[in-house]
């Protein structure tokens, strides 16, 4: 079956897409760690330098406006490999995946840039006398100036390229959000979502390129935050399942953190690598799917879950709430076992059904779980595919494919 469409999108599919010759452009949008924290320095990692990996010739980088006014016009594209040095990109971690993933199938270049804003919502808030845009809409329901500018300089790259030369040929963008937005409902925030991809595509559809968004559930905060059971981080699943051109394509949890929210260096490596394989693999016309629930049961003090998607799953020692991610609203959690794509959650007493259960998905009063773990979101979770592919920028270091959080 096709994947379905949304006005203005051509969905990215199996053999319709050729990249030799062409650029591809990954436009990062959301908050801070949608490419605009500070953290470094950047990686000395060989791929990193490779000649083909671009930014604007703006004099924003890859870093982008921030909310500000534009330095000059946007006339073609210069290496990324001189540019802010001090920091860690996240867009040219994933382009430098991007390029090793494909191989004599890859785009001719890769621009890098983002749109985001540290610290927005998505709509527009009033803090007294002050009123602070969101991403997507002001405080009186326009569109935000972020967001024109976002759609703006995205159309900007793409002409600069046509004249330029290789023609942008594929979008990914590229949505990291969720710190800000905790208290909105699931349901509106994937309708707001939903509803700036579908502005996105509308705007932009004269480029008549195929679009994808590739979106990264929050980690959450280290522990000295009150947990990060946050409908938005559930609702990205929504958005995913719902549309053709979106795919939830990262955990945030499992990534190394620089303070209780934003990624370090070496964290924006490793995410940055897992969303160059999302985007590899879609502009490949086999898109990945993260494993997830798509049964559960109970049998008195179990509860077992099926997880789709392909490979067997494993439990890693990683820094987790419960017993490996795992938390039972109304119940304790006693163990957690692994066979195959099958997981068994053990309960301290029977339980009528799953609902209740949650992973990578909590809360607790601020304060009371420290002391922090070093470089770790709490609230994360232990439960990932048992193969990884080794990392192109931090020898030794493995990428897997981590369970995304939920809540059954």
């Amino acid at each position: 079956m096709p994947p379905p469409t949304v006005p203005g999108i051509v969905p990215v599919v199996a053999g319709e897409r050729d990249m030799r010759g062409k650029s591809l452009l990954i436009m990062a949008f959301g908050q801070s760690n949608a490419d605009v924290h500070n953290a470094g320095p950047r990686l000395e990692a060989p791929p990193l330098e490779d000649p083909r990996l671009v930014v604007p010739d703006d004099g924003h980088g890859f870093r982008g406006l921030m909310g500000q006014a534009p330095k000059g016009p946007i006339t073609g594209f210069e290496p990324f490999a001189p540019h802010e040095r001090r920091v860690m990109s996240l867009t040219a971690a994933a382009g430098a995946r991007v390029l090793h993933e494909m191989g004599p199938e890859a785009p001719a270049r890769v621009i890098l840039r983002s749109g985001a804003k540290g610290g927005r919502r998505l709509l527009g808030l009033r803090q007294g006398a002050r009123e602070v845009d969101g991403l997507l809409s002001t405080c009186s329901g326009d569109l935000s100036p972020l967001f024109e500018a976002f759609l703006r300089v995205t159309s900007e790259v793409c002409d600069a390229a046509m004249r330029d030369g290789p023609e942008v040929g594929a979008i990914a963008f590229l949505f990291a959000h969720g710190e800000s937005e905790r208290q909105m409902v699931r349901a509106e925030y994937a309708a707001r979502l939903g509803g700036m991809m579908d502005v996105t595509a509308d705007v932009l559809a004269p480029l008549g390129l195929p679009m994808h968004w590739h979106l990264v559930q929050a980690a959450g905060p280290g522990a000295e935050g009150a947990g990060n059971a946050w409908p938005n981080r559930l609702a990205l699943a929504d958005v995913a399942t719902a549309r053709g051109d979106a795919t939830l394509a990262a955990a945030g949890y499992p990534w190394p953190l620089e303070d209780g929210v934003h990624y370090s260096a070496e964290g924006k490596a490793l995410l940055g690598e897992a969303l160059g394989r999302s985007i590899a693999a879609q502009l490949s016309g086999q898109p990945r799917t993260l494993p997830h629930p798509v049964a559960a049961v109970a049998e008195g003090a179990r509860l077992l879950l099926d997880f789709a998607g392909e490979g067997p799953l494993a439990l890693d020692h990683a820094p987790a709430s419960g017993r490996h991610g795992f938390e039972m609203a109304r119940g304790e959690v006693t163990g957690v076992r692994v066979d195959g794509r099958r997981v068994e959650v053990t309960l301290a007493e029977p339980a009528s059904g799953p609902e209740g259960l949650s992973y990578a998905w909590s809360s607790w009063a601020k304060g009371t779980r420290l002391p922090a773990i070093p470089g770790a979101a709490l609230g994360g979770g232990g439960l990932r595919s048992a193969e990884g592919v080794a990392s192109i920028l931090l020898p030794g270091r493995k990428i897997y494919d981590w369970v995304p959080g939920f809540s059954l």
